[in-house]
């Protein structure tokens, strides 16, 4: 008759101590304090990258459609709408002036910064005009106006309009377009500035 094979009987697994779990929580919570600022950091250029290029992609393909149409082509910022202040300053949009019919008409439809990232209106370098200030030579005709948004009349806005030569209307200096995020804490951090070449049209982009 065979036997039962020999189990040697050892200790029970070692259990942490209420001690330890305790250092290794202090641990952690040291660890996410010093990475969430860089992770929120990093979301904020994120979300500046994004918003910058969906802002030069607009300003690329207005440019173009002034030139193959031969339609003089406005970018235009949103700078006040009702009580919805989510829209001023972040929302963007194209618009032609056809010819033929002497009419303007939206051929983009309004497009929204990502969170946290705005236009500023007054941040400008030397030697440069911002984006938000009117053309030296006087208005289109027709001027643009009665602009709406989710079914909802503007209440100010501001534009830059290419011509078909590609070159910018009534600027004589470029035309700088600066967006910037908002840190979570309160306060400006990193920017993206849109160049326009006032006789060309192109964009140079400036990052800090």
């Amino acid at each position: 008759m065979r036997s039962a094979p020999f189990r040697r009987r050892g200790r029970p697994p070692r259990s942490f101590t209420l001690t330890e779990l305790l250092v290794v929580i202090a641990i952690i919570g040291v660890l996410s304090a010093l990475t969430l600022p860089s992770l929120r950091g990093l979301s904020g250029a994120n979300n500046l990258t994004a918003g910058g290029n969906l802002v030069t992609d607009l300003l690329d393909r207005a440019r173009m459609n002034a030139m193959t149409k031969e339609m003089p082509t406005a970018v235009v910022a949103v700078t006040q709408f009702g009580a919805d202040t989510n829209s001023n300053y972040r929302t963007i949009a194209c618009f032609e002036l056809n010819v033929a019919s002497n009419a303007w008409s939206q051929i983009t439809r309004w497009r929204r910064l990502p969170n946290t990232v705005l236009f500023d209106p007054a941040e400008t370098t030397a030697g440069t005009a911002s984006f938000f200030q009117t053309p030296t030579n006087s208005s289109f005709s027709p001027a643009l106006t009665s602009l709406v948004l989710d079914g909802q009349p503007i209440g100010g806005f501001s534009y830059q309009a290419f011509l078909p030569s590609g070159q910018l209307y009534g600027q004589s200096t470029p035309v700088e377009l600066r967006l910037f995020d908002i840190h979570p804490s309160g306060g400006q951090t990193n920017s993206y500035t849109i160049v326009i070449n006032q006789d060309t049209g192109r964009i140079k982009i400036e990052r800090p």
